[in-house]
């Protein structure tokens, strides 16, 4: 299974609540990884996500089970219209798995970790309830007009991303590829791999 780089972003300016992805060609696996800083200091940032075909889906189509520091105590909430994946914290950094079937409902797996002296972390696991189609936009959300500051980052993998990442430019040319089965290798040049 390739993985390709479907989007990325770091935050440049102080007016960002939002980091929202454009519109990628949808893996069925995929692994999101967030650095998130707030400003001004002190404040929360609300590791919110939201997902949708081609825009972003606002209405109450998310839920979410989610426990902190491994102590038991579960909290369940649903028809959400964002799934809290991330801690309502400081600075923060957050890796969520999802499964992007057409046909199923969009599952997720949150894991975050807060930068404060005595580390905290929260398990979260939510579901998009869209079943007619797979996700191709991706956001990050910061709640209560908060700003990320300079510096945070959403970054989104896919899974076969082949033609899709190819075409986007995320791959590189001169990239190789070698396969294991046949003992071949292949070299990337304007979007065409070539046997070597």
């Amino acid at each position: 299974m390739a993985w390709g780089k479907l989007f990325t972003k770091t935050t440049t300016d102080l007016t960002s609540t939002n980091i929202t992805s454009t519109v990628f060609t949808p893996s069925v696996f995929n692994t999101s990884l967030h650095h998130l800083l707030i400003i001004p200091a002190g404040n929360n940032v609300s590791g919110s996500i939201s997902v949708g075909k081609t825009t972003i889906d606002n209405s109450p189509t998310y839920s979410q089970r989610y426990m902190f520091n491994g102590n038991g105590n579960n909290r369940t909430d649903v028809d959400q219209y964002q799934m809290k994946l991330g801690y309502d914290g400081n600075e923060q950094f957050m890796v969520v798995y999802s499964c992007n079937i057409a046909t199923s409902e969009k599952l997720f797996i949150g894991r975050v970790v807060e930068r404060v002296a005595s580390p905290k972390r929260k398990e979260t696991v939510g579901k998009w309830v869209n079943t007619s189609s797979q996700f191709g936009i991706y956001e990050q959300a910061n709640t209560g007009n908060r700003y990320f500051a300079n510096g945070s980052n959403l970054t989104i993998l896919g899974s076969d991303a082949g033609e899709g990442a190819t075409s986007n430019g995320k791959i590189q040319d001169g990239a190789v590829f070698y396969e294991k089965d046949t003992n071949k290798e292949y070299v990337l040049n304007s979007g065409v791999w070539t046997k070597l």
